[in-house]
């Protein structure tokens, strides 16, 4: 299946902010059926095709993994900037 939704690293490269809202996988597909992420039917065929629990497991992990990365370098950034008990300075 072609995935059609998604975002360049180049633009998380270049975000001030990067907010995760983390879901377990069965939660999110909760929310799919019940129409509050897609329109009823476009949900069906997601859950069916893509939105499979081994499928959000991967994507999730992913986001994890990613945004700690995000965090540590605008702390670095800020640190380097304005140095304070908290970076250790």
């Amino acid at each position: 299946m072609r995935v059609r939704e998604t975002v360049p690293d180049s633009i998380l490269d270049r975000a001030d902010e990067i907010e995760l809202v983390d879901l377990p996988p069965e939660a999110l597909i909760q929310r799919l059926r019940e129409g509050k992420v897609y329109v009823p039917a476009q949900a069906a065929r997601a859950i069916e095709r893509y939105f499979s629990p081994g499928n959000l497991t991967a994507l999730r992990e992913l986001a994890l993994r990613r945004t700690p990365n995000e965090s540590t370098r605008t702390c670095a950034g800020t640190c380097a900037r304005t140095p304070s008990p908290a970076c250790g300075r």
